[in-house]
C-alpha cells in the first residue's frame, strides 16, 4: 500500500546454517530495513545484534533470555524478555519456601540450559541451608520425558516433589532412598 510508511520484509532463513541465517541478516540491511523483530534463542540473537547493532539498527528480540546476552556492543538489542536470571531467583525462592533441604538441578546441556541455571547455582552454593546436589546434562537436541527419566534413574535422582522451571529444566526435592 502507498499510504503505509513502512514496509514490511519477512526473511526466513535454516536455523541449522549460519550462513543462512547472516544472508538473511545482510538481505534485511540491504532491503533498507530500520528495525529488526526476531523470535529466535539467544544465540542466533546474539549474532543477529552483532550484525545489526553496529550499523545502528534496532533489534527486537522477542524470546531471547540469555543473562549474558547483552554487551556494550549491542546498544540497539532490546529485548521483550526477561533475563533467565530472574527465574533462577523465582526458583530459589521456591526451594526457600518449600524448605527443601537438597536438590539437584537437571538442565539442557545448552546456552538456554547452562547459562540461565547459573545464578541458581551460585544462590544455592552461597546458602548452606540448602545443598545441591547434582548438576545434570541433558542433551538440548533429544530432551525428552524418556531421557530425562533415564538421567535421573543413572543418577539415582528419587522425585517426590517437583517444580518445572523451563524445557527440560527440573528441580527435584531431594530425599534418600528408604533403607539406604
Amino acid at each position: 500500500n502507498a499510504d503505509t510508511p513502512y514496509n514490511l520484509t519477512i526473511v526466513e532463513y535454516d536455523k541449522k546454517l549460519m550462513k543462512s541465517m547472516i544472508d538473511a541478516c545482510c538481505k534485511l540491511i540491504t532491503s533498507g530495513v530500520s528495525v529488526v523483530i526476531t523470535k529466535g534463542d539467544s544465540s542466533d540473537t546474539a549474532i543477529q545484534s552483532d550484525i545489526f547493532s553496529p550499523l545502528k539498527i534496532p533489534h527486537i528480540a522477542v524470546s531471547a533470555t540469555d543473562p549474558f546476552l547483552w554487551n556494550p556492543n549491542r546498544d540497539y538489542l532490546v529485548r521483550l524478555s526477561a533475563s533467565d536470571i530472574y527465574q533462577s531467583k523465582a526458583i530459589f525462592d521456591l526451594i526457600k519456601h518449600y524448605k527443601w533441604p537438597e536438590v539437584t538441578i537437571l538442565t539442557t546441556a545448552d546456552s538456554y540450559g547452562l547459562n540461565g541455571m547459573i545464578t541458581l547455582e551460585n544462590l544455592l552454593l552461597t546458602d548452606h541451608s540448602v545443598a545441591l546436589k547434582d548438576l545434570i546434562l541433558v542433551s538440548a537436541d533429544n530432551c525428552t520425558p524418556e531421557k530425562i527419566s533415564d538421567k535421573l534413574k543413572e543418577n539415582r535422582v528419587l522425585p517426590r516433589k517437583s517444580y518445572r522451571a523451563q524445557c527440560c529444566c527440573t528441580i527435584w526435592e531431594m530425599h534418600p532412598e528408604e533403607g539406604s
